[in-house]
């Protein structure tokens, strides 16, 4: 995922919340999505899929997707095929898991079988609660070095009597003319 640079941390998010969705590993999906890093790879991989479902998924385009992309595009082909993936039958199912690169039909299943709106939605989700998280990350940082002062501030104060002494009082001081 370090080849994305800044965009790596979005790539592994919309990854995980796949995986979170599908009941699988980041690193399953990683497998899946690594079917496309290569030219040769993606034209085999995509030219097996589409022969298997009709469909006309482009090796270049998904050669130039990240990973979360690749997975989404996958799970919308499989989709767009017409027929849901736990209805096929199971020499397809076979053979879209080998075509993508999964041993385990188990683990197909859950990918495959997930619907591509929940995981939009879930991603989204994911999109909207680190926009918070960013927020209030960003309200702790404002406040923190304030506090750190005020810290430092009350333990040199703590080391002399008669400077608890007038820090009080100009507290006190400073509330009431707040107030």
């Amino acid at each position: 995922l370090a080849v994305h640079g800044k965009k790596s941390v979005e790539v592994f998010k919309g990854l995980a919340v796949a995986a979170r969705n599908a009941g699988t590993s980041v690193d399953s999906l990683m497998n899946i999505a690594g079917k496309f890093d290569t030219f040769s790879d993606a034209a085999d991989t995509a030219g097996k899929l589409n022969s298997i479902l009709g469909t006309t998924m482009s090796a270049t385009e998904m050669l130039m997707m990240t990973e979360d992309e690749r997975i989404e595009s996958l799970i919308g082909t499989v989709q767009a095929s017409g027929q849901a993936f736990n209805q096929m039958d199971r020499f397809t199912q076979k053979a879209i898991a080998q075509a993508a690169g999964i041993n385990d039909m188990a683990e197909a299943n859950r990918i495959f079988g997930m619907s591509l709106d929940s995981y939009r939605q879930q991603e989204a989700d994911a999109k909207k609660s680190a926009e918070s998280q960013e927020k209030f990350n960003k309200a702790i940082d404002g406040v923190l070095p304030l506090m750190t002062r005020l810290t430092i501030e009350l333990q040199k104060i703590g080391q002399n009597e008669e400077m608890v002494t007038g820090f009080i009082e100009g507290l006190t001081f400073g509330i009431k003319a707040v107030a």
